[in-house]
């Protein structure tokens, strides 16, 4: 559960480590000491009905933090994932409160950022990557930290001015090279087979089955 505190908002709370760092669907983030960027982001959110196009804002600017500091093909994985030469390199977790008129938002980012190969557990190699694995050299956390939070904030800040059309052309351009593939989705345990076709105009992800048909989702997770 979240409990909410009276302090100033936005506020960010950052570790060095997270021993019981999570993802989505209560999965293990394996946050190594000292390697990543590990943090949350609190604030106050002046939304009427896209609070599902947070996390996709959020996924616009972890991926053009990244590409500031080593240019790259990164690749925008719906709702929440960030990849890099097709292994996970972020993810994000928003949690939100709604209480009255306000809604809280909580908007939780973990980065790979210094990781070595060796670091991440056997089961993960092969599937997860770090920024300094593929720059072939090590990164400061807190100039990343500082243009992540500068990057989120203007982002989230252009959703609530009404940049729903920004924020999806956005997001479909950093996803294209997943559009027109063969995907599967997994939403309440059903698993979907079809093709990607890229995140529509209020932000649910679109995919073609047999015959034609476009079922669109707003909750769920894409593997490919």
């Amino acid at each position: 559960n979240v409990q909410l505190i009276e302090v100033d908002q936005p506020v960010l709370v950052c570790t060095r480590h997270q021993p019981g760092g999570r993802g989505r669907e209560q999965r293990t983030w394996i946050s190594e000491d000292g390697c990543g960027v590990y943090c949350s982001l609190g604030m106050r959110l002046n939304l009427s009905g896209h609070l599902h196009l947070v996390s996709l804002a959020t996924g616009i600017a972890v991926a053009e933090t990244l590409d500031q500091f080593h240019p790259g093909a990164y690749l925008l994985k719906w709702p929440n994932d960030l990849l890099l030469a097709g292994k996970k390199i972020a993810g994000i977790l928003i949690e939100n409160v709604i209480e009255a008129e306000c809604i809280h938002s909580i908007i939780g980012i973990g980065i790979n950022i210094n990781n070595e190969f060796m670091q991440f557990p056997q089961s993960l190699k092969g599937m997860v990557t770090s920024l300094k694995q593929q720059a072939g050299k090590s990164f400061s956390l807190e100039e990343i930290r500082c243009a992540l939070v500068e990057r989120v904030l203007a982002w989230i800040a252009s959703l609530e001015a009404g940049a729903i059309g920004q924020v999806i052309n956005r997001f479909n351009e950093l996803s294209l090279p997943l559009k027109s593939r063969p995907i599967s989705f997994h939403v309440n345990q059903r698993q979907v087979n079809g093709i990607y076709r890229g995140i529509d105009h209020d932000g649910a992800v679109e995919i073609e089955i047999d015959g034609g048909e476009i079922q669109r989702f707003y909750s769920g997770e894409i593997r490919v």
